[in-house]
């Protein structure tokens, strides 16, 4: 059985190392104009299909004043629009356009094209796509994280 400090290098470890060789090379291959969480509430939007502004925060983890923001940017791309309830002004769902999912399919398959040809220079691809398979499940059990949102925590 794994140690405490033995258990703390290997996530240390899995952070660093995902963050060095498999997000910057993502950031870099993608000359993107959208930031993370903008890429991030268009997969959302994806998803989920027309989510009220309530639901949408929800589902982004942030809170309503930033997801509201963070609307108003993808709106100004037209990317995202708002769909107001026929019978209550006050309900308004949010829901992307196809502009902003011909953007985001786009934008998927040039940054992962980017990545797996990093990865077919491996030795062994497929032991690795195995592995990150399993770390996905694993990952996926975990719960929601409820925590202070990470811009607050890095001021």
């Amino acid at each position: 059985m794994l140690q405490y400090e033995e258990k703390k290098q290997i996530l240390m470890d899995f952070i660093l190392l995902s963050m060095n060789k498999v997000i910057k090379p993502y950031e870099e291959s993608n000359s993107c104009p959208l930031g993370y969480r903008q890429l991030f509430a268009l997969e959302v939007l994806t998803i989920s299909g027309p989510v009220t502004m309530t639901d949408f925060s929800d589902r982004v983890n942030i809170k309503k004043q930033q997801a509201t923001k963070l609307v108003n940017r993808l709106v100004e791309r037209g990317f995202v629009e708002r769909l107001y309830d026929k019978n209550d002004r006050r309900t308004i769902k949010i829901i992307i356009t196809p502009e902003g999912r011909d953007f985001l399919a786009n934008n998927n398959t040039r940054s992962v094209d980017g990545l797996m040809e990093i990865i077919s220079d491996m030795e062994d691809e497929s032991a690795f796509y195995e592995s990150l398979k399993k770390t996905n499940e694993f990952i996926s059990k975990l719960p929601k994280y409820e925590g202070p949102e990470l811009d607050e925590m890095l001021g």
